[in-house]
């Protein structure tokens, strides 16, 4: 009942008009100290960003994914039209696994013409079966192509089999982790402990955008999983978060780290949640965002 009130309410042109819908998600970002995303919705928003952009009101650094079985045409539109662009990147292949064991030669075939063309490729995976299949193809692959740094992703890694927990280190595969969404209840830990890459999102617009959420989450909330109690130190979480996320779209060099020589994306919060209680990490506010070294947020002073 309440997205039929929304829904009555909203203006009928809100899936054609995308450059305002996108001129307000990307202020909403920067209201919540986000200065990049990885867009992995695998629609087409890159124009619509380089517009925005070249109006001075793209606010946030956006890496945009195409869905998988359109690789070729991802290939087509880096050949043709090469973004140069400081603000939007593509060169990102998004699917999901639906478990089924019908599946798989064709995932295969996608994902490994998609990774002999250089292009960088995300899974969808939630549940024991579905996280088995991606780990079979990407290990696959893996053995097969030719070694590069390919930086395969399984979105979400959820519900996996625990005694497969080695097999995404071993493959230097990317588990991208949304702590809010699952309620702080994943392996982080065990990840850790085995060298696995893990890089933090949010998951939005299925579960709250604010990066904070996810921090509390998984600094608060870890479950016990393998008798290792898998709640991350506050530190740990801000990492992957930053540098682990720019790392899973190989921007770690430019940056996910406050360094001389890096992008100056930088946000300033109300509290220090290194040492604030970890249960009011999810309280502090964002008082001022920057990207590349300009203010695009700040917050009302409080009356």
């Amino acid at each position: 009942s309440a997205i039929l009130l929304v829904k009555f309410k909203a203006p009928k042109t809100q899936t054609k008009d995308w450059i305002p819908v996108t001129e307000a998600a990307t202020n909403y970002a920067a209201s919540l100290g986000v200065t990049s995303v990885q867009d992995v919705h695998s629609d087409y928003q890159r124009d619509y960003l380089l517009a925005l952009e070249k109006e001075g009101k793209l606010k946030t650094r956006v890496y945009d994914c195409t869905p998988l079985h359109e690789w070729k045409r991802l290939l087509k539109m880096m050949d043709e039209k090469p973004v140069k662009s400081p603000l939007v990147r593509i060169g990102c292949l998004k699917s999901f696994s639906d478990g089924f064991e019908e599946s798989i030669p064709e995932l295969y075939e996608r994902i490994d013409a998609a990774d002999k063309a250089g292009l960088q490729v995300l899974m969808h995976a939630i549940g024991n079966k579905a996280n088995e299949i991606v780990l079979g193809i990407f290990e696959r692959i893996e053995n097969e192509n030719t070694k590069r740094d390919r930086r395969f992703r399984v979105e979400h890694a959820f519900r996996f089999r625990f005694n497969n927990l080695g097999r995404y280190s071993k493959s230097n595969i990317i588990v991208s982790l949304q702590p809010h969404l699952f309620g702080g209840n994943e392996p982080y830990r065990s990840f850790l402990n085995a060298d696995t890459k893990i890089a933090f999102g949010s998951d939005a617009s299925i579960t709250d955008f604010n990066p904070l959420f996810s921090i509390h989450a998984a600094v608060n909330r870890g479950s016990f999983e393998g008798g290792v109690k898998q709640a991350l130190t506050v530190e740990e979480a801000v990492r992957f978060y930053t540098i682990g996320s720019a790392y899973a779209e190989f921007q770690e060099e430019v940056k996910g780290s406050i360094k001389a020589g890096k992008l100056a994306d930088v946000i300033i919060l109300s509290d220090d949640i290194f040492s604030v209680p970890a249960e009011r990490i999810r309280d502090a506010k964002v008082v001022l965002t920057i990207v590349d070294g300009k203010v695009v947020y700040e917050a009302a002073p409080e009356l």
